[in-house]
């Protein structure tokens, strides 16, 4: 329906390593599925803890049940014929459940972006006075890639561009190489997050520039943007943030599957115009349905 294409790719591995120190993990088997109904909701946000995905598959057959029962890794991508596909998911699969819908078998994946590698990687650092603070993060950020088996793309290249004073009275450390991390980029002003099993380091209050997406109702922009509140979050922590929402937009439009949280979004509508940065974003789309994938963003103004 509506031109639009998806891509659901299953992988199986084998982790190797010694206790949580120096997991590696490697691929033993995959398979793509993109002709079965599938339907997904995904949630994405700028914090460190894992985003998450609720992926649907219906009538599998015997054989993939039994192989999904070992779980693993998925990757989706979605777009439209026309144009190429990009991953708006991309994690462990940590729980599989089937269940029978009327005639249908489907089966429900719950997953996690990130959420294995947060449970692994534990390491133990320590720096003399006057160390450059690039030294130390460029020595955690690898501890990070090498303990969790996350990626970096373009990291390295993000931390070589931040200023930050020296560790004048030397630095030490020791727990979850991801919350160690954490602690040296607040230090400059910075925040980290996986998306897709990479991870995003991003100036605290600012976007990623290098790729500013155009938003407007030529580009799939739906209605006009609302003032933000509860977006699939959970009721709880939609609540608690709140306050810290002062400002934000909720806007709604068909499958945008090139943003990321992060990303500085130019935005064109009636009564808004101009440059945000996407804080959250939902995806929800069925395969075989009759109503276009959607996405919901909500929006700080830079």
């Amino acid at each position: 329906m509506f031109g639009q294409v998806y891509k659901l790719t299953i992988e199986h591995s084998t982790t190797s390593g010694t206790g949580a120190f120096n997991v590696t993990e490697t691929l033993t088997e995959s398979w793509v599925i993109s002709d079965l109904r599938c339907t997904w909701a995904i949630t994405a946000d700028l914090e460190r803890k894992p985003n998450a995905a609720t992926i649907e598959i219906y009538n599998l057959s015997p054989n993939t049940l039994q192989k999904l029962a070992q779980l693993g890794r998925v990757t989706l991508e979605a777009g439209y014929e026309d144009e190429s596909t990009a991953v708006i998911f991309k994690g462990n699969v940590l729980e599989v459940i089937t269940k029978q819908k009327g005639g249908d078998s489907v089966t429900e994946l719950r997953c996690s972006d990130g959420g294995l590698a947060t449970q692994l990687g534990f390491i133990s650092v320590s720096y003399q006075k006057n160390t450059p603070w690039l030294t130390v993060a460029n020595d955690v950020l690898t501890a990070v890639v090498d303990n969790t088996g996350l990626g970096a793309d373009g990291s390295r290249d993000t931390l070589a561009r931040i200023s930050a004073s020296p560790y004048t009275r030397g630095f030490s450390a020791s727990g979850s190489a991801l919350s160690v991390l954490d602690t040296v980029l607040a230090k400059a002003g910075h925040q980290m997050s996986i998306q897709n099993g990479d991870i995003q380091i991003v100036a605290i209050g600012r976007g990623i520039t290098s790729d500013i997406i155009e938003l407007s109702p030529t580009s799939g922009l739906i209605g006009s943007p609302d003032f933000a509140g509860a977006l699939a979050l959970g009721a709880k922590r939609a609540q608690s943030t709140e306050k810290s929402k002062v400002g934000w937009l909720k806007v709604e439009a068909l499958c945008q599957y090139r943003i990321r949280p992060g990303q500085t979004i130019f935005l064109t509508s009636n009564g808004h115009s101009g440059n945000f940065i996407c804080k959250t974003i939902a995806h929800k789309g069925d395969s075989h349905g009759s109503a276009p994938w959607m996405s919901t963003l909500e929006l700080e103004k830079v």
